[in-house]
């Protein structure tokens, strides 16, 4: 699957923004994929970690560049 959303670093509140939800619903959305996406370490997640977040819980519906 490709993703159409650029796999890049992305801050909590720049993943929460990009599926127009507060920051509460979305970690309420991880807590049940913790052990997949793993810890935030820093001020964002990892490219990595943001593909898995896309493959968890769905990609947000809008592109951002």
């Amino acid at each position: 699957y490709e993703f159409k959303t650029v796999i890049k670093s992305y801050s909590p509140k720049e993943l929460h923004d990009m599926y127009k939800t507060s920051s509460k619903t979305f970690n309420s959305w991880l807590k049940f994929h913790k052990e997949a996406i793993g810890k935030l370490i820093g001020k964002t997640y990892t490219p990595k970690q943001v593909q898995m977040i896309f493959s968890c819980i769905g990609e947000p519906s809008e592109k951002v560049k």
